[in-house]
């Protein structure tokens, strides 16, 4: 095991499995969770999947601007849930064919909605559809427990993570467990 994530393992404790639903309500709890705390996101979409008990893109076009502001979803975040209802029901995505397609394919139809970018396209691979080798490089969380884990002066980039994660290959998304448990056990003055 690499010796960062070993140590982190050793001081943190083995991570538990996550999971996320698939399909469009998946994507639905994914981009609800962008750029949110994680109480906020659940408040959200808590009060999203009581308009919408069978979560469906249809059944979402059907909710007004006014349902959707009190559910707590701001303007941006109901344009993307409709651009991605839309593409959905054009057929532009096609959800159901992602078990056939590589990781870089599903990312490039994800990141072909607008709203839907690389942290989002990775959450869904790695908890979603359960892909090992997949990895969320642009978390802020996964960038700043590696900096301190491995010591470093600077919270690593984006791409520079992204870097870093491939001599995890092909368990990339273990090690992001390993890392976010890590960095979810460091204390708040530190984190």
């Amino acid at each position: 095991m690499d010796p960062h994530l070993a140590m982190a393992v050793e001081r943190a404790g083995i991570p538990e499995l996550r999971t996320q639903r698939s399909g469009f309500e998946g994507l639905i709890s994914i981009l609800v969770s962008q750029q949110v705390s994680v109480a906020a996101a659940r408040a959200i979409e808590t009060r999203l999947f009581d308009l919408l008990p069978d979560p469906h893109p249809a059944a979402f076009m059907d909710l007004s601007p006014e349902q959707c502001r009190a559910a707590g979803l701001s303007a941006p975040k109901q344009r993307y849930l409709r651009e991605l209802s839309s593409c959905i029901l054009s057929g532009q995505l096609d959800l159901d064919s992602f078990d056939a397609l590589s990781n870089d394919e599903i990312r490039s139809q994800l990141q072909a909605v607008k709203g839907v970018g690389p942290w989002s396209a990775n959450i869904y691979l790695m908890f979603a559809l359960r892909r090992a080798d997949s990895f969320a490089g642009g978390d802020l969380a996964l960038q700043e427990g590696y900096r301190r884990l491995a010591d470093l002066e600077a919270r690593p980039s984006a791409k520079e993570m992204d870097g870093i994660a491939v001599r995890w290959s092909p368990y990339r998304a273990a090690a992001a467990l390993i890392l976010w448990r890590y960095y979810a056990h460091l204390p708040i003055s530190e984190g």
